[in-house]
């Protein structure tokens, strides 16, 4: 449980990160997006629920969709 929050905690700040409606350099949500990347392998890597893992992806997939139509907007 505690590997899943070391993990999922900086995952969702991340995703907060990707949400939030400010400019940011396209570099800087490149490497929000691979940061969050690395925390999803590293979390998927000891979940023992694929659903779990599936929906955290999904949802972290939707974050940084988000930031890169809101970047084409502006």
């Amino acid at each position: 449980m505690l590997r899943q929050a070391a993990a999922g905690l900086p995952l969702a700040l991340i995703a907060a990160a990707l949400l939030a409606p400010l400019r940011r350099p396209r570099e800087l949500d490149v490497a929000l997006a691979i940061a969050g990347g690395a925390l999803l392998a590293t979390l998927a890597s000891f979940t023992a629920s694929a659903l779990f893992t599936a929906l955290a992806a999904l949802l972290f997939g939707v974050a940084v969709a988000v930031a890169s139509r809101r970047r084409k907007m502006v």
